[in-house]
């Protein structure tokens, strides 16, 4: 029993020195080297962009309608025409303005003369009155006609101001430059302050309106760069 332990033992021993034996050469061997590599980082622009949706509008664009009652006689422009700030575009006949204007002008001079005539006889009478040669009465009397006849006088030179200004309505012009809309009214057309003529939109400066998602809001910022894109 002795003999088989001393030579489990010695075989034990035997497989220990060995073992020493190979670690210590493996340890002794060098290591490899490791290639590795490397690169220097620089740094570069980074496009973080969204798509929104938008709109495109005009800051100006009117429907034009009359200030007038009456037939079309002249439509100098079409669809799609670039016109300029106060160009004549259409024109609404102007023939009974013009007969009601001069109407008013004609009876203009027969009110300035009968004016003067009882300004005249007034300021006489005020002379003849202050000489006691004649009575208050009639004083009263002519200072009551020259009172009168100014009043006329200067209600029809108010008429004269305000049919001018009518006549000025029926000749339709440009408010601003721009484009011309669409003209749905032709020549002999009868039109009322109701009617849309046509439009006129001004596409020289536009105004973008674009939705952003309540969560986007705070990152926009004045001066960040905007790309639109027409698809």
């Amino acid at each position: 029993m002795k003999k088989y332990i001393w030579i489990i033992a010695l075989g034990a021993i035997v497989l220990f020195r060995i073992g020493v034996y190979f670690v210590g050469q493996i340890q002794q061997q060098p290591a490899e080297k490791a290639i590795v590599n490397t690169e220097i980082l620089k740094p570069v622009e980074y496009d973080n962009a969204q798509i929104y949706q938008g709109v495109l509008i005009s800051r100006q664009s009117i429907f034009m309608q009359p200030q007038v009652f009456g037939q079309i006689l002249e439509i100098n422009v079409k669809a799609g025409d670039k016109v300029q700030a106060g160009q004549l575009l259409i024109v609404i006949d102007p023939r009974k303005q013009e007969a009601l204007l001069n109407s008013f002008k004609v009876k203009q001079a027969s009110l300035l003369l009968n004016y003067e005539t009882a300004k005249t006889q007034f300021e006489r009478y005020s002379d003849l009155y202050e000489k006691k040669t004649v009575s208050k009465q009639d004083l009263e009397n002519y200072e009551n006609a020259y009172k009168k006849a100014k009043s006329d006088y200067e209600a029809n030179e108010e008429q004269i101001k305000e049919q001018e200004i009518q006549l000025g309505y029926h000749k339709i012009t440009a408010p601003f430059s721009g484009t011309v809309g669409d003209i749905p009214v032709k020549i002999g057309d009868h039109v009322t302050p109701e009617t849309k003529m046509f439009s006129i939109t001004q596409n020289e400066t536009l105004e973008l309106n674009v939705g952003l998602p309540a969560d986007k809001v705070f990152d926009i910022k004045s001066g960040l760069p905007v790309q639109i894109l027409d698809f």
